[in-house]
């Protein structure tokens, strides 16, 4: 009668192995012997606790990771040499394995339909399906059970979208770093709000002052007149806000309404801001740009130079507006545009006579005074809204990476109580099998 898959010499005619006992490896490179019928490699004699390794191996491979056969023949205290497959998969995951002798081991699922026979005959033809049932060795009958086959069963890995432990670290670096770029930007701010809220002040008199001609005068241009200038003030700076986008938002409504009115609108920019917000949509509007604005505080020295390009870039408006952002309070602005017109415009006006006799070099010069008056009161205006929003934003920027750091570390001392608990489950399940 052919033996059964498992049978061999029975358990009672053989001596149990001797424990601590290592039979000689099979020399590097030598080949094993195919057992008769199979086809099928035979390992070298093994003690019990390889030889159990060995059914399991063959009994579980069919849905069991190389890791999780790793980790199995590592709590049998098997070498790597015993686990060619689990070893090449996993050796750079795992710290070097010491293995210690031990007479224990594991079973597999007796039954099972869709595992791999073991070769009859040799070393392996001593174990019989009374021994997988309760283990090789008598020692880890606890595979042999159903609940046990989740040990067995292949670990995934990360799940995508899952964050590890290194995500987290990561993250949370870049956090903090972000962090003190915002705190010393919020510092700077408040230093440069201070002092451009002392220097308002005395430079709002210039634009009251400025505009006082033209209301008393009542100065408006002819309705047959289309030229028109609109001149936005920003800076080169960003991270303060809505301040760059509220003067091109305003700036693209008053194009949109002149042009719609018939009028030619030219458009100056005053900072890269403005320019970056409005070259793609509106860049043939564009007659000047200047940049380097907001780097230092402004001067009427500054004003004056923006008046003197635009006076001398030949393009002769006949009104205008300067489009920038009052300061209200340290948290609060207002988008507000104050007219300019040109010196033909103020000379024709019918409501200036009620002043005396006016010489036209007196008029020209207090016309390029007064258009310089009110770019110096805007530059002043936007500085100091700038420079609060600023603040105001890396205050609220601060606070949110707070708010971040604070999740981010509840989520890291989570993850990583996760991964100790599921590292010290393993290790006492591979305890419990020896």
């Amino acid at each position: 009668m052919p033996p059964s898959r498992g049978s061999g010499t029975p358990q009672g005619d053989r001596a149990p192995p001797k424990k601590g006992l290592e039979p000689p490896a099979r020399p590097m490179g030598a080949r094993r012997a195919p057992s008769p019928g199979t086809g099928q490699a035979r390992p070298a004699a093994l003690t019990s606790s390889r030889h159990c390794f060995w059914h399991i191996w063959q009994y579980q491979r069919s849905f069991c990771s190389p890791l999780d056969l790793m980790r199995l023949a590592m709590a049998l205290g098997l070498r790597k040499s015993d686990f060619p497959m689990a070893a090449a998969a996993a050796a750079a995951l795992l710290p070097p394995h010491t293995p210690s002798p031990t007479g224990s081991g594991g079973g597999a699922r007796p039954g099972s339909t869709s595992a791999t026979p073991p070769p009859s005959g040799g070393a392996h033809a001593r174990c019989g399906r009374a021994d997988l049932q309760r283990g090789c060795g008598g020692g880890a009958a606890m595979f042999a059970r159903g609940a046990a086959v989740a040990l067995y069963q292949p670990q995934w890995g990360q799940v995508r979208n899952m964050a590890t432990l290194k995500d987290i670290t990561r993250r949370l670096k870049s956090i903090k770093n972000i962090q003190k770029i915002t705190k010393s930007m919020k510092m700077v701010s408040a230093a440069k709000y201070a002092r451009a809220e002392r220097e308002l002040k005395p430079a709002r008199i210039y634009g009251t002052g400025a505009l006082a001609l033209y209301e008393k005068a009542e100065i408006k241009a002819p309705e047959d007149k289309k030229k028109y200038l609109l001149i936005g003030v920003s800076s080169d700076r960003g991270l303060c806000g809505a301040i760059h986008t509220s003067i091109a938002k305003t700036m693209k409504n008053e194009i949109a309404n002149l042009s719609n009115a018939g009028k030619e609108v030219m458009v100056v920019g005053i900072g890269d801001k403005i320019r970056g917000l409005l070259q793609r949509t509106h860049g043939n509007y564009f007659l000047l740009t200047f940049k380097e604005v907001g780097r230092r505080p402004p001067s009427f020295g500054d004003a004056s130079v923006i008046a003197s390009e635009l006076l001398n870039s030949g393009y002769e408006f006949d009104e205008g507006s300067v489009i920038y952002n009052r300061f209200r309070s340290v948290i609060s602005y207002k988008t507000d545009e104050k007219p300019i017109f040109s010196l033909e415009t103020v000379a024709g006006s019918e409501s200036l006579s009620i002043y005396d006799d006016i010489d036209a070099d007196v008029l020209r010069n207090y016309q390029e005074f007064t258009l310089a008056n009110i770019l110096y009161y805007s530059l002043k205006e936007s500085t100091t809204s700038e420079q609060s929003a600023r603040m105001t934003a890396m205050d609220n920027a601060s606070k949110n990476a707070s708010e971040m750091i604070d999740k981010l570390t509840l989520t890291f001392n989570r993850t990583r109580q996760a991964v100790i608990t599921k590292e010290l489950i393993e290790i006492i399940s591979g305890a419990a099998a020896l």
